[in-house]
């Protein structure tokens, strides 16, 4: 059983997370093994309350069951009090049906170029329905028609990233700079779409400080954020936007998985837009003693922004850029995953990524 279990794992260490966080490691016994959370690797201004980490768990688990299906096992899945831990006890079940998506799993990725603005909106809708296990009525589909008010909303949430120190920061430091191979953990300059020129300045700014603080100052750190956000608006045809009745975040992240597995493997490619999305669980939640008094008023002013424009008022969950690219990703543009070997804890102790 330790062989089937190391290659579930080695198959689910795949999951999304937040800047490719990977917050968790794997204890295995001889039928069962156990998932904690790795408190510095999750550690971010924006993984409010774990609200990320537990997403990730969600998408963790889905996955797990994913492969398991196709290996004929049966997981039986029990969540820790935390939300952060899990313990999941394996039994060989020949009447387990092969999960739709056991196919595609491997298809999911970020793809963050630009995407052409020719869309097949009935093609889109049958990959979503093609998600399996997913109520549609917490699926909402809008075609990008320049609408103003969306442009101008994913402007301002890029914006507030870029100009949050705290925010710039944590995510620098999941960049490797260097990017000598394949990044395992983390996020490289080219999977980001970063320019050469860009990638010094913010390597710099990630070094010295002060330097970001000048940059801030004089508007330039804004401006970077309303250009990367009108660039990528004007190469999407359309968004996909997951709600929620309420935030459970395990069930979140196994529902995030679920589309964005299907979208990828129908052909679409797939950006989520966690800066819409993600900061706002704080504001909604009262985490807010270190957001920024310009990010309290813009999440003020657009708490219904994402419900008006896709017409529904239940809680927003994810966001995604959704369209096609012609050509496949560059090899040099994709990232990894760490080593299965290097997330079984061998000591009890957190590995380190």
């Amino acid at each position: 059983m330790r062989e089937k279990i190391l290659k579930l794992l080695d198959d689910a260490r795949w999951y999304p997370s937040g800047d490719n966080a990977q917050p968790f490691d794997f204890v295995i016994g001889r039928d069962e093994f156990s998932v904690h959370h790795v408190k510095e690797r999750g550690k971010h201004v924006f993984n409010i309350k774990n609200s990320s980490s537990m997403m990730a768990l969600g998408a963790l688990l889905e996955l797990l069951e994913i492969a398991a299906s196709r290996m004929k096992l049966r997981l039986d899945v029990e969540i820790m009090p935390s939300q952060l831990d899990a313990r999941v006890h394996v039994v060989e079940d020949e009447t387990i049906a092969i999960d739709n998506l056991a196919a595609k799993a491997h298809l999911r990725l970020t793809d963050r170029r630009p995407y052409n603005l020719d869309i097949d909106m009935p093609a889109l809708k049958a990959a979503v329905d093609g998600a399996g296990g997913v109520d549609l009525a917490h699926v909402h589909i809008l075609k990008n028609n320049g609408q103003k008010k969306l442009r101008d909303f994913l402007i301002g949430s890029d914006q507030i990233v870029w100009t949050y120190f705290g925010a710039f920061l944590d995510i620098t430091k999941t960049i490797d700079f260097t990017n000598s191979g394949t990044v395992k953990w983390g996020l490289s300059p080219e999977n980001l779409g970063i320019k050469p020129f860009d990638v010094k300045a913010i390597h710099l700014m990630s070094l010295y400080p002060a330097l970001y603080r000048i940059a801030n100052f004089l508007g330039i750190m804004g401006k970077v954020g309303k250009s990367n956000a009108e660039k990528a608006f004007s190469a999407t045809p359309a968004y996909v936007l997951l709600t929620a009745d309420s935030y459970d975040f395990i069930s979140a992240g196994r529902f995030i998985l679920r589309v964005w597995t299907s979208l990828c493997g129908q052909g679409f490619s797939v950006q989520p837009i966690t800066s819409a999305i993600i900061p706002m669980y704080g504001y909604l939640n009262g985490c807010t003693q270190d957001y920024p008094k310009k990010y309290l008023q813009f999440c003020e002013a657009n708490k219904t922004t994402l419900g008006d424009l896709f017409g529904t008022n239940k809680l927003p969950l994810f966001l995604f850029r959704v369209g096609q690219v012609n050509n496949p990703m560059p090899e040099s543009m994709k990232i990894s995953r760490l080593d299965v070997d290097t997330l079984i804890r061998k000591s009890g102790r957190a590995t380190p990524p």
